[in-house]
This record gives C-alpha cells, sequence and structure tokens, in this order.
C-alpha cells in the first residue's frame, strides 16, 4: 500500500491550495496525481471535521476504476467509506438510490447522472457539503443540463474543487462556465453576453469569437487566487514525437486532389459529397484513414495506406502499441488486418491485462481513453492512426502513456498522408491552437493549393 511520504512536493502543496481554499480549482499537467491529491484533501478535512459528505464527480469509466483504486491504493485513505453511484454494478435509478441511502462519507457518481442527481436530491435533500469535478472541462457549456444543475445546488456546497489538465480546450472562452460555478460570476462576469463583451470579438465568420490582445493576461490575473496551476513536475517521462510521412500514390493523391477542389468524389460504388466547408473537412479526414462514408453511412474503401504502414511499426514494435482511431470504419479495418489485437471495452480486466503487458496491440477511441485511465504500465508506444479534431481528446489520450509510473520514453507515432489535411492537424494540435474556425480555414487553403496544381 502506498504511503503519504510518496507524495511529490507539488501535490502537498496542492493539497495545502484545496485546504485553504472553499471554492478553487486545480490545474495540472495530465498525469500529475490530481486524484491522490484531491483524495488526500478529502482525507484530510474529513479528519478535521470540516467535511461530512463528498460527492466526485467524473467520467463514468474513470468512476468505477480510477477513483475505488485510489482510495484503496493509499494508507492515509483506504479508511475513507465509499459508493460508486453509477456503472454495470448500478445500474438503473432504484440502483443508484440505493448506493445513495448507504451515506457513505464519499459518493461517487458520473457528469451524465448529475441532473439525476440534483432532481432527486434537491434543496434540503442535498446532503453533500463538498464536491470534487474531476476533468471541469466538462463543465464548460453554460447551456447544458449538468452545468444548470450543478448552479442550482451551488449554494448548498461548501466547498467546490475542479481538477483538469485541459482547463480551457477550445480557448479561453471555455473559462466563463467553471469559474462561474466557484465565484458566481464575480470574477468573469454575471454572465456569459458581459464575458464575451468585454474580452472577445467577434471573428469574421460571424460565428466564432477571438480574444481581444490583453484578454488572456487580465483573466489569468482575475482568477489567479482561486487556481493553482502545475505547469511541470519531476515525474514527467520524456516525449517523442515522431510523424510517420507516408506518400499516397498518383491513384489515391489524384482522387484526393479532386475532393478537395470539387467537394464530391466519384467511386466504383457511387458518389461522396460535401456540402460545406466543416463536412468536407470530416470527409477529408476520413479519406485519409482509407475510407468515406456515404450519404446512408455505408463506407467505402478508398486505400490501406494507414494499415500498412502500421503494419511495418508493429513488425519492428518491441513493446506493445496503443492505437487511436476515430471512425468506426476504421476500427473494423484495424480488426480485420490485426485479428489478435483487442479493442478496449469496458471490462476493468482489459486495462489490467494491458498493463501487465499482455496485449500486444490495443485499439482505443480518444473518447472512451481520454480521461483519468493509467495505462502507464503497459507500454510506452502510442500509434495515432488518425487524429482528432479535439486538443482536449489528443492531449488526454497520450496522457494515458505519459503519466507518472511510466518508465521509458513514450513515443507518439502519428500516421500521416503527405500533402494532406493529417499535416494541417497534427500542425494545429501541437500548436494547440484546434477549432472549428482553423479547421475550416485549413481548408480553404487545401482548396486554394488543390485549384492550383
Amino acid at each position: 500500500m502506498l504511503t503519504r511520504d510518496l507524495l511529490h512536493d507539488y501535490q502537498n502543496e496542492s493539497n495545502e491550495f484545496i485546504k485553504s481554499n472553499k471554492r478553487c480549482a486545480l490545474w495540472a499537467l495530465m498525469g500529475a496525481g490530481k486524484t491522490a491529491t484531491s483524495l488526500t484533501s478529502i482525507a484530510d478535512l474529513v479528519y478535521d471535521l470540516d467535511v461530512r459528505r463528498v460527492l466526485i464527480v467524473a467520467p463514468l469509466r474513470v468512476c468505477v476504476s480510477t477513483w475505488p483504486k485510489e482510495i484503496t491504493s493509499w494508507l492515509h485513505t483506504y479508511h475513507l467509506d465509499f459508493v460508486v453511484a453509477c456503472g454495470p454494478n448500478c445500474d438503473g435509478p432504484a440502483a443508484r438510490h440505493a448506493a445513495i441511502r448507504r451515506d457513505a462519507t464519499v459518493t461517487i457518481i458520473n457528469r451524465e447522472n448529475v441532473e439525476w442527481l440534483v432532481e432527486n436530491y434537491p434543496d434540503k435533500a442535498w446532503k453533500w457539503d463538498m464536491v470534487v469535478w474531476d476533468e471541469s472541462s466538462g463543465l464548460k457549456n453554460h447551456q447544458s443540463k449538468r452545468w444548470k444543475a450543478m448552479r442550482r445546488v451551488s449554494g448548498r456546497i461548501n466547498r467546490f474543487v475542479q481538477l483538469t489538465g485541459t482547463p480551457s480546450p477550445n480557448g479561453l472562452l471555455d473559462l466563463w462556465a467553471p469559474i462561474y460555478l466557484l465565484d458566481g460570476g464575480e470574477r468573469l462576469g454575471k454572465n456569459i453576453t458581459a464575458f464575451r463583451s468585454r474580452w472577445f470579438e467577434r471573428s469574421y465568420n460571424g460565428f466564432d469569437w477571438t480574444a481581444k490582445a490583453h484578454t488572456k493576461a487580465e483573466i489569468e490575473q482575475r482568477i489567479a487566487d482561486l487556481v493553482k496551476v502545475v505547469e511541470s513536475y519531476d515525474g514527467l517521462p520524456e516525449t517523442v514525437y515522431n510523424p510517420v510521412e507516408i506518400d499516397m500514390p498518383p491513384r489515391v493523391a489524384a482522387q484526393y486532389k479532386e475532393f478537395v477542389r470539387e467537394s464530391l468524389l466519384e467511386l466504383p460504388e457511387g458518389e461522396i459529397t460535401a456540402m460545406s466547408a466543416g463536412v468536407l473537412a470530416n470527409k477529408l479526414l476520413q479519406f485519409c484513414g482509407g475510407w468515406l462514408y456515404d450519404a446512408d453511412r455505408k463506407a467505402h474503401r478508398v486505400h490501406d495506406l494507414k494499415i500498412d504502414a502500421l503494419k511495418e511499426l508493429a513488425d519492428t514494435a518491441t513493446s506493445p502499441l496503443l492505437v487511436a482511431y476515430n471512425y468506426q470504419h476504421e476500427l473494423a479495418a484495424l480488426q480485420k488486418a490485426f485479428p489478435k489485437a483487442v479493442t478496449l471495452d469496458k471490462n476493468e480486466s482489459t486495462i489490467e491485462r494491458w498493463n501487465a503487458g499482455k496485449i500486444p496491440m490495443l485499439f482505443v477511441h480518444p473518447a472512451s481513453a481520454g480521461h483519468g485511465l493509467n495505462m502507464q504500465h503497459g507500454g510506452h508506444n502510442m500509434v495515432w492512426y488518425s487524429l482528432p479534431w479535439s486538443l482536449e481528446l489528443y492531449q488526454q489520450t497520450n496522457a494515458r502513456l505519459a503519466r507518472q509510473g511510466q518508465k521509458n520514453v513514450v513515443f507518439l507515432h502519428h500516421l500521416v498522408l503527405r500533402g494532406t489535411i493529417d499535416e494541417y492537424v497534427l500542425q494545429v494540435l501541437k500548436e494547440k491552437a484546434a477549432t472549428q474556425a482553423s479547421l475550416i480555414e485549413a481548408v480553404k487553403r487545401l482548396a486554394s493549393v488543390a485549384t492550383k496544381s
């Protein structure tokens, strides 16, 4: 069992910050041990009788695996009485009610059930005087039901802690909603309209917002007392980015250019069309993966270039490969090409087998592997078969391997088709500038090049 003296200095400092600030956020690099840090704070506050009951809200997979394991892994948190009010062992309202009636010190529930929880335990029935929200980027949408539910009970929460490694995955606009739940609009404005008007300008397309020159510095100054930032720490493994560049044969290159130029591609089985720049961008990403969906959601194969490149990587790999995909047709193609590989599912034993080194190749979707999973013991090679247009999912998925406990250099292999949208996606992800506007701009640039060639 792990002992408290194993906590890093920055974790102890973060613990003191949480205990000293009733409503606060911990922004720490992914893999920095936010779970252990916040559990230490919970244990201390419960011991001091400052807190009676704690609600932990997290992504579902993290609820049923990461939090329970962390609680029972540390000597100073092992005594905490907890219940998981979600997942396969607590399916349905009756089971959730039964779990909550146990009146445990710590209740763990997934964020999709927050609205249900508030509706069923409103006002005086609300029993949790401390809330820890794991991955507060899930609160960035002020129009979501979960955000409105948390605002409803905010006044009944004495302590509110938000945890994340990606506080503003789509830009500074994402900060208003979670910060509002901490301070009621004191620092960034009482409503989103005032926040936008003060610090942003309408983009040229009329749909997006662009931060003014002074915005970042002013917002950081205003929220500095609410936020503990951990930007670096000992124990984070070295990460090496390895773009695996793939040349397209003339036939495939011609098809790609035609699709970019015309927003239409003639295939033997029929036509593939894109009615807008946004649709075309996603279709081009599909093309790069080797398959295209038509209007009836039927997948059409256009090439096997990335499958072949992955085979070459697998032949030379000296450790297991974690392979990230984005589309279901890609998964089907991968499973066919690598029949002995395993796909990440909801079975906890899959993660255990991976960490034991018993799975040579594991397929994961960023949305399923993007938060909280500890996979650093099973390998140190990740292959991005196709890239997501989400900085948050990209960073979070990388952090499944690049985190504390990883004993090797982490290699991130990106399968990239030369001269395609793959290159633009990788560039903006590295620059941390992935937005819908930049995606559409990439398509416009590609179309301009295709027209001239």
